[in-house]
């Protein structure tokens, strides 16, 4: 009877563990950019607002914040030690260029500050040299973790444009199907946006 009930107790916390490891952790409201630099793309601007709990917890991890300002100093201890690691996992971006995969092996000009309202926000640039031509160009743009220890949500389901000059570009936002491989199936978060010049 007691091995019965050991079973029963393993079995139970098993599925709890999975359930705790499958939900997210951290709470990304994101948003994006994309810089234009006369007929080409020049990059892609990530602006992360974190939750409560993890903005605090990175504020306390780097010390007493004056008037609502991180130091650049601070600034650079959050990018070396809660920001950097981040390129192990392609900084959680995913980007196709005409239907090809473009691997996000570096990013440029990280920048983090304080809200409003307290909250922690990144911002960084991922440098892109994509030129535009009479041919439609292609960018789909995804931000998302598949351990889903992190949770992005788009803060808009439009990506603002920088530096359009005569080119011309609709977006249009999607919910793709793609397989993870510890969950299988999966839904994400896409937004694609057309240039022409």
């Amino acid at each position: 009877m007691l091995t019965v009930r050991v079973r029963i107790l393993s079995l139970i916390l098993l599925a709890v563990g999975t359930t705790v490891a499958a939900h997210p952790h951290i709470w990304i409201d994101n948003r994006i950019e994309v810089r234009l630099n006369g007929d080409r793309i020049e990059a892609i601007r990530a602006h992360w607002t974190f939750d409560a709990f993890f903005s605090q917890s990175v504020l306390i991890d780097v010390g007493q914040v004056r008037g609502g300002r991180l130091s650049p100093d601070q600034v650079e201890r959050i990018r070396r030690n809660a920001f950097e690691n981040l390129r192990n996992y392609g900084y959680f971006t995913y980007i196709r260029i005409n239907g090809t995969n473009h691997p996000v092996q570096a990013v440029e000009r990280f920048g983090a500050r304080i809200n409003d309202e307290n909250a922690l926000v990144y911002t960084f640039d991922i440098p892109l040299d994509v030129p535009i031509g009479s041919e439609p160009v292609s960018l789909r743009i995804s931000m998302y973790d598949e351990t889903f220890f992190t949770d992005f949500a788009y803060e808009s389901r439009e990506v603002g444009i920088g530096g359009t000059g005569d080119i011309r570009y609709h977006q249009e936002y999607t919910r793709e199907q793609h397989m993870v491989p510890i969950w299988g199936p999966m839904q994400r978060e896409t937004i694609e946006v057309v240039f022409q010049r």
